[in-house]
Protein backbone atom coordinates (compact mmCIF):
# COMPACT_ATOMS: atom_id res chain seq x y z
CA UNK A 1 0.00 0.00 0.00
CA UNK A 2 2.97 2.35 0.37
CA UNK A 3 3.52 2.99 -3.35
CA UNK A 4 -0.08 4.15 -4.03
CA UNK A 5 0.18 6.49 -1.04
CA UNK A 6 3.47 7.95 -2.27
CA UNK A 7 1.98 8.34 -5.76
CA UNK A 8 -1.04 10.15 -4.32
CA UNK A 9 1.16 12.50 -2.27
CA UNK A 10 3.27 13.31 -5.34
CA UNK A 11 0.16 14.25 -7.30
CA UNK A 12 -0.97 16.51 -4.46
CA UNK A 13 2.44 18.20 -4.51
CA UNK A 14 2.32 18.55 -8.28
CA UNK A 15 -1.06 20.29 -8.08
CA UNK A 16 0.04 22.43 -5.12
CA UNK A 17 3.19 23.57 -6.93
CA UNK A 18 1.35 24.74 -10.08
CA UNK A 19 2.02 28.38 -9.20
CA UNK A 20 5.71 27.73 -8.62
CA UNK A 21 5.93 25.80 -11.89
CA UNK A 22 4.51 28.81 -13.74
CA UNK A 23 6.94 31.12 -11.94
CA UNK A 24 9.89 28.90 -12.80
CA UNK A 25 8.79 28.73 -16.45
CA UNK A 26 8.55 32.51 -16.48
CA UNK A 27 12.07 32.86 -15.12
CA UNK A 28 13.41 30.38 -17.68
CA UNK A 29 11.71 32.29 -20.50
CA UNK A 30 12.84 35.73 -19.33
CA UNK A 31 16.43 34.64 -18.68
CA UNK A 32 17.00 32.36 -21.66
CA UNK A 33 14.28 32.64 -24.32
CA UNK A 34 13.39 36.34 -24.37
CA UNK A 35 15.07 36.64 -27.76
CA UNK A 36 12.24 34.59 -29.29
CA UNK A 37 10.01 37.66 -29.00
CA UNK A 38 11.95 39.14 -31.94
CA UNK A 39 11.30 36.32 -34.42
CA UNK A 40 8.44 36.24 -36.93
CA UNK A 41 7.49 32.59 -36.55
CA UNK A 42 8.01 29.51 -34.42
CA UNK A 43 7.53 26.22 -36.27
CA UNK A 44 7.16 22.78 -34.73
CA UNK A 45 8.40 20.05 -37.07
CA UNK A 46 7.08 16.57 -36.28
CA UNK A 47 6.81 13.24 -38.07
CA UNK A 48 3.34 11.97 -37.12
CA UNK A 49 -0.06 13.17 -35.95
CA UNK A 50 -0.09 13.11 -32.11
CA UNK A 51 3.67 13.90 -31.85
CA UNK A 52 2.68 17.51 -31.17
CA UNK A 53 0.82 16.67 -27.96
CA UNK A 54 2.56 13.48 -26.80
CA UNK A 55 6.03 15.05 -26.89
CA UNK A 56 5.86 18.84 -27.22
CA UNK A 57 2.78 20.05 -25.32
CA UNK A 58 4.73 21.65 -22.41
CA UNK A 59 6.75 23.77 -24.84
CA UNK A 60 3.86 24.64 -27.15
CA UNK A 61 1.56 25.75 -24.35
CA UNK A 62 4.22 27.67 -22.43
CA UNK A 63 5.58 29.57 -25.44
CA UNK A 64 2.05 30.25 -26.68
CA UNK A 65 1.27 31.89 -23.34
CA UNK A 66 4.42 34.05 -23.32
CA UNK A 67 5.33 35.03 -26.88
CA UNK A 68 3.74 38.16 -28.39
CA UNK A 69 0.62 37.54 -30.53
CA UNK A 70 2.45 38.71 -33.64
CA UNK A 71 4.77 35.67 -33.51
CA UNK A 72 3.15 33.15 -35.81
CA UNK A 73 2.95 29.50 -34.73
CA UNK A 74 3.24 26.75 -37.32
CA UNK A 75 3.00 22.99 -37.14
CA UNK A 76 4.61 20.96 -39.91
CA UNK A 77 3.66 17.29 -39.82
CA UNK A 78 5.57 15.34 -42.43
CA UNK A 79 3.38 12.22 -42.57
CA UNK A 80 -0.29 11.33 -42.27
CA UNK A 81 0.52 8.57 -39.81
CA UNK A 82 -0.78 6.00 -42.25
CA UNK A 83 1.24 2.98 -41.06
CA UNK A 84 -1.99 1.28 -39.95
CA UNK A 85 -4.12 2.59 -42.80
CA UNK A 86 -5.68 5.36 -40.68
CA UNK A 87 -4.11 8.30 -42.50
CA UNK A 88 -7.31 10.14 -43.39
CA UNK A 89 -8.61 9.84 -39.83
CA UNK A 90 -5.33 11.00 -38.32
CA UNK A 91 -5.17 14.04 -40.62
CA UNK A 92 -8.45 15.25 -39.15
CA UNK A 93 -7.34 14.37 -35.63
CA UNK A 94 -4.18 16.45 -35.93
CA UNK A 95 -6.15 19.43 -37.16
CA UNK A 96 -8.54 19.10 -34.22
CA UNK A 97 -5.65 18.79 -31.76
CA UNK A 98 -3.80 21.88 -32.99
CA UNK A 99 -7.02 23.90 -32.97
CA UNK A 100 -7.77 22.72 -29.44
CA UNK A 101 -4.30 23.48 -28.05
CA UNK A 102 -4.04 26.95 -29.60
CA UNK A 103 -7.69 27.99 -29.70
CA UNK A 104 -7.61 30.48 -26.83
CA UNK A 105 -4.48 32.44 -27.66
CA UNK A 106 -5.78 34.63 -30.47
CA UNK A 107 -2.53 33.86 -32.25
CA UNK A 108 -2.25 33.31 -35.98
CA UNK A 109 -1.15 29.78 -36.72
CA UNK A 110 -1.12 27.32 -39.56
CA UNK A 111 -0.88 23.58 -39.95
CA UNK A 112 0.93 22.01 -42.89
CA UNK A 113 0.60 18.25 -43.35
CA UNK A 114 2.44 16.08 -45.86
CA UNK A 115 2.42 12.46 -46.94
CA UNK A 116 5.90 11.08 -46.41
CA UNK A 117 5.64 7.33 -45.74
CA UNK A 118 5.14 6.46 -42.07
CA UNK A 119 7.10 3.62 -40.51
CA UNK A 120 10.18 2.49 -38.61
CA UNK A 121 11.65 1.20 -41.87
CA UNK A 122 10.80 4.25 -43.98
CA UNK A 123 13.85 6.41 -44.72
CA UNK A 124 13.04 9.88 -45.99
CA UNK A 125 15.05 11.86 -48.50
CA UNK A 126 16.56 14.66 -46.41
CA UNK A 127 16.86 17.15 -49.26
CA UNK A 128 13.17 16.68 -49.97
CA UNK A 129 12.25 17.13 -46.28
CA UNK A 130 14.41 20.25 -46.08
CA UNK A 131 12.75 21.71 -49.14
CA UNK A 132 9.29 20.88 -47.78
CA UNK A 133 9.94 22.67 -44.48
CA UNK A 134 11.50 25.63 -46.23
CA UNK A 135 8.59 26.07 -48.63
CA UNK A 136 5.90 25.56 -46.02
CA UNK A 137 7.01 27.81 -43.14
CA UNK A 138 10.16 29.75 -44.06
CA UNK A 139 9.06 31.32 -47.31
CA UNK A 140 8.72 35.13 -47.13
CA UNK A 141 9.94 35.17 -43.50
CA UNK A 142 12.89 37.18 -42.19
CA UNK A 143 13.50 35.33 -38.94
CA UNK A 144 12.24 31.99 -37.65
CA UNK A 145 12.85 29.40 -34.95
CA UNK A 146 12.34 25.68 -35.42
CA UNK A 147 11.37 23.17 -32.73
CA UNK A 148 11.81 19.41 -33.21
CA UNK A 149 13.34 16.17 -31.90
CA UNK A 150 17.00 15.66 -31.05
CA UNK A 151 19.24 13.28 -32.98
CA UNK A 152 17.92 10.25 -31.04
CA UNK A 153 14.30 10.92 -31.93
CA UNK A 154 12.88 9.92 -28.50
CA UNK A 155 12.31 6.29 -29.47
CA UNK A 156 15.04 6.18 -32.15
CA UNK A 157 12.24 6.38 -34.72
CA UNK A 158 13.85 7.06 -38.10
CA UNK A 159 11.09 9.51 -39.03
CA UNK A 160 11.75 11.55 -35.86
CA UNK A 161 15.47 11.53 -36.56
CA UNK A 162 14.81 12.74 -40.12
CA UNK A 163 13.01 15.77 -38.65
CA UNK A 164 16.09 16.55 -36.55
CA UNK A 165 18.53 16.17 -39.43
CA UNK A 166 16.46 18.36 -41.75
CA UNK A 167 16.11 21.12 -39.14
CA UNK A 168 19.84 20.95 -38.33
CA UNK A 169 20.67 21.43 -42.02
CA UNK A 170 18.25 24.36 -42.30
CA UNK A 171 19.87 26.00 -39.27
CA UNK A 172 23.24 25.75 -41.00
CA UNK A 173 22.14 26.78 -44.50
CA UNK A 174 19.22 29.20 -44.15
CA UNK A 175 19.87 32.69 -42.78
CA UNK A 176 16.15 32.94 -41.92
CA UNK A 177 16.48 30.22 -39.26
CA UNK A 178 17.97 31.94 -36.22
CA UNK A 179 17.36 29.25 -33.58
CA UNK A 180 16.65 25.54 -33.27
CA UNK A 181 15.15 23.95 -30.16
CA UNK A 182 15.76 20.20 -29.81
CA UNK A 183 13.78 18.00 -27.43
CA UNK A 184 16.10 15.93 -25.22
CA UNK A 185 15.40 12.19 -25.69
CA UNK A 186 17.38 11.18 -22.56
CA UNK A 187 19.25 8.47 -24.49
CA UNK A 188 18.84 5.09 -22.84
CA UNK A 189 17.77 6.54 -19.49
CA UNK A 190 14.45 4.69 -19.22
CA UNK A 191 13.96 5.71 -15.58
CA UNK A 192 14.07 9.41 -16.46
CA UNK A 193 11.88 8.95 -19.55
CA UNK A 194 9.14 7.42 -17.43
CA UNK A 195 9.55 9.51 -14.29
CA UNK A 196 6.50 11.67 -15.11
CA UNK A 197 6.62 14.85 -12.99
CA UNK A 198 8.25 13.08 -10.02
CA UNK A 199 11.83 14.33 -10.40
CA UNK A 200 10.80 17.92 -11.08
CA UNK A 201 8.37 17.86 -8.14
CA UNK A 202 11.19 16.64 -5.91
CA UNK A 203 13.40 19.52 -7.05
CA UNK A 204 10.61 22.02 -6.41
CA UNK A 205 9.99 20.51 -2.98
CA UNK A 206 13.70 20.62 -2.09
CA UNK A 207 13.97 24.25 -3.17
CA UNK A 208 10.91 25.15 -1.13
CA UNK A 209 12.11 23.33 1.99
CA UNK A 210 15.70 24.51 1.88
CA UNK A 211 15.65 27.92 0.28
CA UNK A 212 12.10 29.01 -0.54
CA UNK A 213 13.52 30.01 -3.93
CA UNK A 214 13.39 28.67 -7.45
CA UNK A 215 16.44 26.97 -8.91
CA UNK A 216 16.64 28.49 -12.38
CA UNK A 217 19.85 28.77 -14.42
CA UNK A 218 20.39 32.43 -15.16
CA UNK A 219 21.69 33.64 -18.45
CA UNK A 220 25.27 34.83 -18.56
CA UNK A 221 26.40 36.67 -21.66
CA UNK A 222 29.85 35.08 -21.38
CA UNK A 223 28.40 31.60 -21.01
CA UNK A 224 24.94 31.36 -22.61
CA UNK A 225 22.61 28.66 -21.31
CA UNK A 226 21.98 26.07 -24.03
CA UNK A 227 19.72 23.74 -22.09
CA UNK A 228 16.39 24.71 -20.56
CA UNK A 229 13.43 23.03 -18.90
CA UNK A 230 9.77 23.91 -19.42
CA UNK A 231 7.05 22.13 -17.46
CA UNK A 232 3.30 21.78 -17.65
CA UNK A 233 1.51 22.82 -14.51
CA UNK A 234 -1.57 20.80 -13.55
CA UNK A 235 -4.03 22.80 -15.69
CA UNK A 236 -1.77 22.65 -18.76
CA UNK A 237 -1.32 18.91 -18.30
CA UNK A 238 -5.12 18.46 -18.14
CA UNK A 239 -5.49 20.58 -21.30
CA UNK A 240 -2.88 18.45 -23.08
CA UNK A 241 -4.46 15.18 -21.97
CA UNK A 242 -7.91 16.47 -22.97
CA UNK A 243 -6.54 17.29 -26.42
CA UNK A 244 -5.25 13.73 -26.76
CA UNK A 245 -8.51 12.17 -25.55
CA UNK A 246 -10.74 14.46 -27.59
CA UNK A 247 -8.75 14.73 -30.81
CA UNK A 248 -6.58 11.63 -31.22
CA UNK A 249 -9.25 9.03 -30.52
CA UNK A 250 -7.80 6.49 -32.97
CA UNK A 251 -4.57 6.45 -30.95
CA UNK A 252 -6.07 6.05 -27.48
CA UNK A 253 -5.37 2.35 -27.07
CA UNK A 254 -4.74 0.97 -23.58
CA UNK A 255 -0.99 1.64 -23.35
CA UNK A 256 -1.48 5.35 -24.17
CA UNK A 257 -3.00 5.79 -20.71
CA UNK A 258 0.27 4.50 -19.26
CA UNK A 259 2.14 7.04 -21.39
CA UNK A 260 -0.01 9.89 -20.07
CA UNK A 261 0.57 8.69 -16.51
CA UNK A 262 4.32 8.03 -16.51
CA UNK A 263 6.00 9.67 -19.52
CA UNK A 264 8.15 12.67 -18.62
CA UNK A 265 7.48 14.22 -22.04
CA UNK A 266 3.82 15.02 -21.30
CA UNK A 267 4.84 16.87 -18.13
CA UNK A 268 8.34 18.19 -18.83
CA UNK A 269 10.33 19.21 -21.89
CA UNK A 270 14.11 19.54 -21.62
CA UNK A 271 15.33 21.46 -24.65
CA UNK A 272 18.71 22.14 -26.20
CA UNK A 273 18.81 25.69 -27.58
CA UNK A 274 21.10 26.26 -30.57
CA UNK A 275 21.49 29.83 -31.87
CA UNK A 276 23.46 31.05 -34.81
Amino acid sequence: MKLPKVYFVLWILFIAFSGRIKSRNGSVFNDNLKFLEEIESLSLVVAHPDDEVMFFAPTILELDSRLPPNVEFNVVCLSKGDADGLGDIRVKELNDSVNFLLANSGRRYQLEQYDYPDGHDETWDLESVQSTIKESVLKSKKSSALLTFDDRGVSKHVNHIACHEAVSRLLQTESIVKTALYLDSYGNNIVLKYSAFFWETWKLTKDWLLHHTLSVPSRNEDKPVNRITLMNDYSSYILSFASMLRSHKSQMVWFRYGWWTFSRFVFVNDLKVVNK
